[in-house]
């Protein structure tokens, strides 16, 4: 049997033998402890995404492209099993690094963002990478700042 079928079947083996759970909000918050257990030590992103606003620590919007009627972006990142680890922002404007806003990350489940003001004469590709202490890219995303239409 290889590797991965070894670990799945322990994954398996732990889900039938644990205890039941009376609500779902134990049950979920056990399946995100059982998939942490699961992950490499350095944790991982769970979701990203570029946003016009952030609204009760969520995105309001996933934006791929603005326009120059828009002076201000958001990149917003939720991590998990990251406590204690900085993470950064390295905002980067066609191929050149314009900003880097760092974060201690304070728990299992921890949200973030970071912003930047726009100007019209920055039309391009943006780029977002998160970036770990180590300096390992642990991913990102792209949108395309345009000329609004006249």
């Amino acid at each position: 049997m290889s590797k991965p079928h070894a670990i799945l079947i322990g994954v398996l083996a732990l889900t039938f033998i644990t205890p039941t759970i009376s609500s779902a909000n134990e049950m979920q918050n056990s399946a995100e402890q059982q998939a942490l257990a699961t992950q490499p030590s350095g944790g991982r992103i769970a979701r990203s995404t570029f946003t016009t606003q952030v609204i009760d620590r969520e995105p309001a919007d996933s934006v791929t492209e603005l326009t120059t009627l828009n002076n201000q972006v958001y990149y917003y990142t939720e991590l998990l099993g990251m406590a204690g680890q900085t993470v950064t922002h390295r905002w980067s404007y066609d191929g050149e690094v314009m900003a880097e806003v760092s974060f201690t990350v304070g728990g299992s489940r921890w949200r973030v963002w970071s912003s930047k003001s726009l100007v019209p004469g920055w039309t391009g590709d943006w780029k977002v990478s998160v970036v770990n202490e180590a300096g390992d890219v642990l991913g990102g995303n792209r949108f395309t700042y345009a000329s609004a239409p006249r």
